[in-house]
């Protein structure tokens, strides 16, 4: 069977019977009494049985002679002189609270306005401050906006800097390889040309020394001026060879600059026009030589048959 709550009834009933015996209601005395509920139940129950008090002394419980039964009425009266009391107490120190929180109020109002007045130049001044940072800050954004774009602009024109320099380097080093191909082609014309020029001598020495043995000694005489006109050859080609070395590393070392391959170029040039008259020149004086020993062999062979015929005669 469940429990039913305490009721508003139940409560009158326990103050009521408090009072017969001079106790003044209490939620904790209420309960003791009941035998049950909460304090968050008895103390809004308890609270308007007083609040319906002075109604109940004026027209409320009464017995069949139409008074108020004695042993209650000193009781309430005592208990409703003691709630006036303690409500005017309660009263009084509510509005002396009041009292001195309004006079805090307009002590801390005051001390607002002042501290409102006394910060007004520091606001301005703040203020002022912001609106200068503000536009310090727009000068700033535009600055940067400016060094990017600069920036942005030095970044393009390096990267066409960078793009020539590339290309000239490639132009350079193409340059360089077709110097070197062409050096390389033209020691070996050389070589061979001096190879061929060599057995050729040495064929016509061979054969000079098989159609006369007198032309010896001139043969050894053109053979030594041909070895030295080769070693002269010789030195010269390794004094170019030396000269184009230099030029090579000079170029190397000036790469990417377009005069300095100009110029390399032209020294090429003339060193090349240089190599070729030296070549011509020597293809001359082999060919003087040629000349010569065909005279020798020319003069070797009018000997031979005069000589004969001297033999004969005799």
């Amino acid at each position: 069977m469940a429990t039913v709550g305490v009721q508003q009834k139940d409560v009158n009933l326990a103050a009521e019977e408090l009072l017969k015996v001079g106790d003044r209601p209490t939620v904790e005395k209420i309960r003791q009494i009941l035998g049950r509920g909460s304090p968050n139940t008895v103390a809004p129950l308890l609270n308007e049985w007083f609040k319906t008090l002075p109604v109940r002394l004026k027209g409320g419980p009464v017995d069949e002679r139409g008074e108020v039964p004695l042993e209650l009425a000193k009781p309430l009266v005592g208990l409703l002189k003691a709630a006036v009391a303690h409500e005017t107490q309660q009263l009084q120190a509510e509005r002396n609270q009041l009292g001195e929180k309004q006079r805090a109020l307009e002590s801390r109002e005051a001390e607002l306005e002042a501290r409102e007045a006394a910060r007004a130049p520091l606001v301005a001044q703040l203020q002022a401050q912001l609106a200068q940072a503000a536009l310090d800050l727009v000068e700033a954004r535009q600055e940067t906006r400016s060094a990017l774009d600069v920036a942005q602009n030095e970044r393009v024109r390096n990267s066409e800097l960078v793009a020539h320099m590339e290309q000239a380097a490639q132009i350079a080093a193409a340059d360089r390889s077709a110097l070197v191909a062409r050096h390389d082609s033209v020691e070996l014309g050389l070589r061979e040309q001096h190879a061929a020029t060599e057995r050729r001598l040495l064929l016509q020495v061979d054969e000079a020394r098989q159609a006369a043995k007198s032309a010896t000694a001139e043969l050894n005489r053109l053979r030594d001026e041909s070895r030295q006109a080769v070693e002269a050859a010789q030195a010269q080609f390794d004094a170019l060879s030396e000269e184009l070395q230099t030029q090579r590393e000079r170029r190397q070392r000036l790469e990417g600059q377009l005069e300095e391959r100009d110029r390399l170029t032209q020294e090429l040039h003339v060193s090349r026009d240089a190599l070729n008259d030296q070549v011509r020149q020597l293809a001359e004086q082999l060919l003087a030589r040629d000349e010569a020993m065909r005279l020798v062999l020319l003069r070797t062979a009018t000997k031979k048959p005069r000589n004969r015929t001297l033999r004969a005669a005799t």
